[in-house]
């Protein structure tokens, strides 16, 4: 599908092609995916900054967790994997937050939760702290979430 958006996320999600991304060469027309990755990359890079400081906006924190549901969904490895690294500061930072945008926003919850227990361990690093890590957000997610949700992120966040 090729269509006109301005939301890199919200494309590559629906596989849309904007146009600003095709390219003329040799009297070919074809999609620059390099080109697509980058503008997702420098959206990405942004909302990040943003969502790294204390009381970050509900908004920006919904965007950062949307940006991982795509990620997911996609299966796009490379984006999985910083979300993987970047999520739990964000999550340390913004607790309350972040479980009221997946409280919003159920759709948020697999995913979230998917990275939240993946950055123990990934990449050989922080290899402790996860049975804390999981007394600690069992609490807070039953304060924010039905016991269906709850469950949907234990399961994926692992043990």
């Amino acid at each position: 599908m090729i269509a006109s958006s301005s939301d890199p996320y919200l494309e590559f999600l629906l596989d849309i092609k904007s146009e600003k991304h095709f390219r003329d060469e040799n009297g070919r027309n074809f999609f620059d995916e390099l080109a697509a990755m980058q503008e997702r990359d420098d959206v990405y890079l942004a909302i990040r900054k943003k969502v790294n400081q204390r009381n970050a906006k509900d908004e920006d924190i919904r965007y950062f967790l949307f940006m991982g549901y795509v990620a997911y969904t996609r299966n796009a490895a490379a984006s999985m994997e910083a979300m993987t690294t970047d999520l739990m500061p964000v999550y340390r930072s913004n607790t309350k937050n972040v479980l009221l945008a997946m409280k919003a926003s159920p759709f948020l919850i697999e995913a979230s939760c998917y990275y939240l227990g993946n950055y123990f361990g990934f990449e050989g690093k922080n290899k402790k702290g996860k049975s804390e890590f999981m007394q600690e957000i069992t609490t807070h997610l039953k304060a924010h979430l039905s016991p269906e949700k709850v469950g949907l992120c234990l399961s994926s966040i692992g043990t």
